[in-house]
């Protein structure tokens, strides 16, 4: 038995990455594709466009047969940590393959640069004291586009495991009509203008940005003691007098973040740290996280169904129900999730919390069931 793994957030899910899970299928000759996926926020730092059970759904009618929940304390992380968490729990989910998509399609030169010993986070972000890093290392934050940025650090992850790499080459989706990236579509959904051609996902009247939490973020600088904030995740070097300053002077999240970045952070790093801000996070809980070692089921069809039991006789912890995930991961879940309805309208904030609370999403005969 093939199982196949793939480090996806669906955010959201598009015609291009439908490509790559049939390609990830094919490439390996898949029995069991297994998808590690982002909660309801991503690795940017942002809330997901659309709730995590919504994108779960999407993916289980798109021939992802299991889809396994990463925790929030890793997915609102730069791509190291990102990336070594979803490893370790395709890991754990005892995959064979990862398939990840490539825009420079060169696996060994990948390699090799997974080999040396630079951060990869600072391949597009810089130094603390606001320095770049050597000239020898410059070139790669020129030339390597996000997924490749990751692509390394999947890399770097894999090293303690036995899953072997292959990559699919990401073509640039201004050649191809029926393809746009997700940053795209989510432009077009915020402009109102029409995205059906690009994805399957019915998304407008409940999408949530970043714009839509600003009132909560602009509140609670203006409102904590600077000290209370200094202790939260990600803050760092007086971030929190910077953060504190702007909001004063702004009053909305697009002018407000263009005048927080800086030669010493990016947005998505000043937009993880908001999000942790918001959730109430401190560093301190971050740097004390239990073991990964359970994987929260967000969906299953009934191949995935089978390596669950696979699973559970080789005596990995398989949790179906959120009261018996892990007590800590559970608490920072229900927050995340707090946060991210805060915007939304009463029926799908009531909605939403309530989801949080049942089994996995289960396609089974070719419907949908568990979802509402």
């Amino acid at each position: 038995m093939i199982v196949t793994g793939i480090i996806v957030e669906y955010n959201p899910l598009h015609n291009g990455h439908i490509k790559h899970i049939q390609m990830a299928r094919e490439l390996t000759k898949a029995d069991v594709l297994v998808a590690v996926m982002s909660g309801n926020f991503v690795q940017r730092g942002e809330p997901a466009i659309i709730d995590k059970f919504t994108r779960t759904k999407e993916a289980l009618l798109n021939e992802v047969d299991l889809v396994i929940e990463l925790p929030f304390p890793f997915v609102n992380q730069a791509a190291s940590v990102f990336a070594e968490k979803a490893v370790e729990l395709l890991s754990l989910a005892k995959c064979d393959y990862i398939v990840f998509g490539s825009e420079l399609n060169d696996i060994e030169l990948l390699k090799t640069y997974s080999t040396l010993n630079i951060n990869v986070d600072s391949l597009k972000e810089v130094m603390s004291d606001g320095t770049s890093y050597p000239k020898a290392y410059s070139i790669l934050s020129q030339t390597f586009s996000p997924n490749d940025i990751l692509g390394v650090a999947y890399l770097k992850a894999l090293k303690n495991t036995e899953i072997q790499p292959l990559i699919i080459k990401r073509e640039n989706a201004g050649y191809d009509l029926e393809i746009s990236s997700a940053s795209g579509i989510r432009r077009l959904i915020q402009q109102n203008k029409p995205y059906q051609n690009f994805t399957p996902m019915e998304i407008s009247s409940n999408a949530v940005f970043m714009t839509d939490l600003y009132s909560l973020i602009k509140t609670k600088l203006m409102t904590t003691d600077p000290s209370d904030l200094s202790q939260l995740g990600l803050f760092a070097e007086g971030i929190e007098n910077n953060l504190i300053k702007q909001a004063s002077k702004h009053y909305d999240y697009d002018s407000f973040i263009d005048a927080c970045v800086s030669k010493r952070y990016t947005k998505a790093r000043i937009n993880r740290t908001l999000i942790f801000m918001l959730t109430n996070i401190k560093q301190a809980s971050l740097d004390n996280l239990p073991k990964l070692n359970e994987l929260r089921i967000l969906g299953f069809n009934q191949v995935g169904q089978k390596h669950m039991r696979y699973l559970i006789d080789n005596e990995v912890k398989i949790v179906t129900r959120f009261k018996n995930m892990n007590k800590t991961y559970r608490d920072i879940e229900l927050k995340a999730t707090s946060v991210y309805i805060s915007s939304l309208n009463p029926f799908q904030q009531e909605r939403i919390w309530n989801r949080e609370f049942r089994g996995p999403i289960l396609l089974k005969n070719g419907e949908i069931e568990n979802f509402d």
